[in-house]
Parts: structure tokens; sequence; C-alpha cells
């Protein structure tokens, strides 16, 4: 059983309980005495309970409601469970200066075994996985495409062809901006 319904049953057994000794006072006193009469009393209502929580609350018997406190005590006094009984939370942070288990500690480091183990400045790197064949396939469909709209431009020079240099370049240029944009966010 939760806080909330612990919390509930409590207020319930203190409000009976003022009702009672209320009701003790007015046999013994007179009610007009107790209260102002230029006062006026205000009831204000509030549908803060639903219906079935109204129903739970009267089906659960007083009775089946410690018993649930008593068990969760018993077995877990710092854990909140969950609506559907199996999950459960710490009511307390754990202590974070506890040993690393056996099994979670690195031993070795990851090692590469592959030939790129062997490549040590960023453009072999790029080398390995951008090769020269694909280079050469982007150059052709590159200039294939300048030439299908190279009759929509009056001078030559403003659709000319490109080389290989240029497709680094501005694959370089692509890399270097998005590097730049990363760095700065």
């Amino acid at each position: 059983m939760g806080d909330y319904e612990r919390e509930t049953e409590r207020l319930q057994n203190l409000m009976s309980e003022v009702l009672s000794e209320l009701d003790q006072t007015n046999d013994n006193e007179d009610v007009d005495d107790m209260t102002d009469s230029d006062e006026e009393d205000y009831l204000e209502t509030r549908a803060s309970d639903s219906d079935t929580e109204q129903e739970i609350l009267d089906t659960i018997s007083t009775e089946e409601m410690e018993k649930e406190v008593e068990t969760d005590a018993e077995t877990c006094p710092n854990v909140f469970t969950g609506k559907d009984n199996t999950t459960t939370w710490n009511k307390m942070v754990r202590n974070k200066k506890v040993r690393i288990r056996a099994e979670n500690i690195v031993k070795r480091l990851p090692i590469s075994s592959l030939p790129t183990r062997s490549l040590k400045y960023p453009h072999e790197i790029w080398k390995y996985f951008i090769n020269d064949q694909m280079l050469n396939l982007i150059l052709d469909n590159t200039n294939k495409f300048i030439r299908s709209i190279a009759r929509n431009y009056s001078r030559e020079s403003d659709a000319r062809p490109t080389d290989i240099t240029e497709i680094q370049a501005l694959l370089g240029l692509l890399y270097y901006t998005d590097f730049q944009k990363n760095c700065n966010t």
C-alpha cells in the first residue's frame, strides 16, 4: 500500500475523532453559543475524488489496508511500489562510493584489428572510407549533370566541368563547416 492510501486513512481517522469530539461538545453545550450569528457558513464542494477512487476506498477494508502496510514495512521499508505491484523505486539515493563489480572493470582496452589500425592521420582515415573509385564516380555523375544544364547558360565558364581536386575541396569544406557547427553548439 502506498503513502497516498496511508495518508488518506490517517486523515479519515483524524476526521472521525474530531467529529466525535464535536458531537460530545454539542451535547454538552448549546450550538448557538459556538457560532457567531453575524457569520455565514459557506460550503465549498470539490470533485477531487473520482468514482473509481471512492469505490476502491469503499471496497478495501481497514484490516486489509493495515495488513498491506505491515507487509510493505516488513519487506522493503525504503521502497515505493508502483501501481502494477512489481515496479519499485528507492526512497533514498544509493551510495555512490560502492566498489565496481569485477565483471564491469575494463582490463584491456578494445583495439582495432582492422587495417585502419596503422592509419595515423585524418586524411589517411578519410581515404580508407572514401576511396578514389568513389570519388571518380561522384566526379563522373557531377560532370554529367553539368553537361545536361550547360545549355541553359550563355557563357561557358558558368557551367564548366569539375575535377577531382574540386570535389575533394567541396567535401572537405562540408566536413569542416559541420565540425565548426557542432563545436559552437
